[in-house]
């Protein structure tokens, strides 16, 4: 079985948030529940009770079955187990932030929440993390940095993804930088300017790229 330990994880994770929206669903009354905060931990998204504790669920059901079928749809030349580490790495990423925010969610609603301030650290530590796996990233069309330029060559998608993997880990830094120690109304702002220039940067150098292989 390919990727055992992703797929291990995804089932526990589907397991622990149905059963603690179950336990939940008891303990509760039917009003709305907070399932979106401000850069401060205040509430600005509700749902009723009985949607809020489904969204969690079924976001991990969704992403579970799309990370478990995708390397069936991924052509012979672009197979995804190429990038096993990377794909198992950023699938469990993926699962522990959702399991994560569902819990948060019902830890608001039984007034048990964490400090906001530990929520703004988990945009960084992922990103760190995709940026540690993004140069293990080999070609394929479902996973990584696809421009036209990238899907045109494999060379300029490898070129582009050891340097994209640092962008991204950079950015990261900054984001948990900003969760640690900047003031809360700035926190946005900083998070979506790191995330946009680690993009955006990633894009342009993969250009570049394809020029630079282009005249050699």
């Amino acid at each position: 079985m390919k990727w055992p330990v992703a797929k291990i994880l995804s089932l526990f994770g589907i397991a622990f948030s149905v059963g603690l929206s179950l336990y939940a669903r008891t303990q509760l009354p039917d009003t709305p529940i907070a399932t979106h905060f401000n850069a401060e931990g205040v509430p600005d998204g509700f749902m009723s009770r009985d949607a809020a504790l489904s969204f969690g669920p079924a976001m991990l059901i969704f992403m579970t079955a799309l990370f478990w079928v995708l390397p069936a749809l991924s052509p012979a030349n672009a197979r995804l187990e190429r990038s096993e580490k990377a794909y198992s790495a950023i699938w469990i990423s993926l699962i522990v932030i959702l399991s994560f925010a569902h819990f948060y969610i019902i830890g608001h609603a039984f007034g048990r929440a964490p400090d906001a301030e530990w929520v703004r650290l988990s945009p960084g530590l992922m990103f760190i993390v995709i940026g540690n796996f993004l140069p293990k990233i080999r070609y394929n069309y479902f996973m990584g940095i696809r421009t036209a330029w990238t899907l045109a060559d494999e060379r300029v998608w490898d070129k582009t993804h050891r340097l994209s993997g640092l962008l991204f880990i950079v950015a990261g830094l900054i984001i948990t930088g900003a969760g640690l120690w900047a003031p809360a109304p700035y926190f946005t702002g900083l998070m979506l300017s790191a995330i946009l220039a680690a993009a955006l940067s990633s894009v342009i150098v993969s250009y570049f790229y394809a020029r630079q292989l282009k005249t050699q």
